[in-house]
């Protein structure tokens, strides 16, 4: 019984896991495009280096 909960369990995670990947990738593909005609604007500020 205990293995089948642990099993359970990674599988839950393990989905979790690749669902959170796939919507950060989306997210970080959608805002690559629609910056795409102007990249110099992502450039960070030069005092925020201590």
């Amino acid at each position: 019984m205990v293995a089948s909960s642990v099993l359970w369990i990674a599988l839950l995670a393990l989905g979790a896991v690749v669902l959170v990947s796939v919507t950060v990738v989306t997210v970080i593909l959608l805002a690559r495009n629609r910056s795409t005609p102007e990249p110099q604007r992502h450039e960070p500020p030069r005092g925020q280096r201590p």
